[in-house]
């Protein structure tokens, strides 16, 4: 059995992201930015190691979950499930 164990260079880079992600206003709290970094640190230990790459992914996920919390707060904003029945 192998561990994956991350360096102090993936640690740096993992903040240096999340700090650019910061400075654009990307996250929503502290539960956006914790799950970019358990994003980034996933995407570090199946092989991924390019800055740009790691930037470019972190950006699609920062939008496919904003995507999701819009449809989300649309769908709560129209009154949810409205209705009883069997599926």
């Amino acid at each position: 059995m192998s561990s994956t164990y991350l360096t102090s260079q993936d640690m740096n880079l993992i903040g240096r992201l999340l700090d650019e992600m910061r400075d654009l206003g990307k996250f929503r709290g502290f539960d956006g930015e914790a799950s970019a970094a358990r994003f980034l640190v996933r995407r570090i230990e199946q092989g991924t190691s390019s800055e740009m790459r790691l930037r470019i992914a972190l950006k699609r996920h920062l939008r496919l979950g904003d995507a999701l919390n819009g449809s989300t707060s649309r769908h709560d904003a129209e009154g949810g499930i409205t209705g009883t029945g069997a599926l």
